[in-house]
């Protein structure tokens, strides 16, 4: 745990924006257990535009499993960020 969170504060020291959000789960119809992640794409995209143009960032760094954030990509290239 200890290197876990060492490894966080660094990040953190070097204005890493974390996100977190409570995760749901929900029973579907067929008796399985799904986990809503509801609003966390457009929170996220949000925070990271706004920090992008009112920190004049040069670079924007997205870690993330899918395509939701082309928007946001666009819109950041726009502005001439990378």
């Amino acid at each position: 745990m200890y290197n876990e969170r060492k490894f966080e504060d660094t990040l953190i020291e070097n204005d890493v924006v974390f996100h977190y959000k409570h995760l749901r789960e929900v029973e579907r119809p067929d008796g399985q257990t799904e986990v809503i992640e509801k609003g966390v794409d457009v929170w996220f995209a949000l925070e990271a535009y706004e920090l992008a143009t009112f920190r004049k960032f040069d670079y924007v760094v997205l870690i993330t499993g899918d395509a939701d954030h082309e928007m946001l990509v666009c819109k950041l290239k726009a502005l001439k960020i990378h």
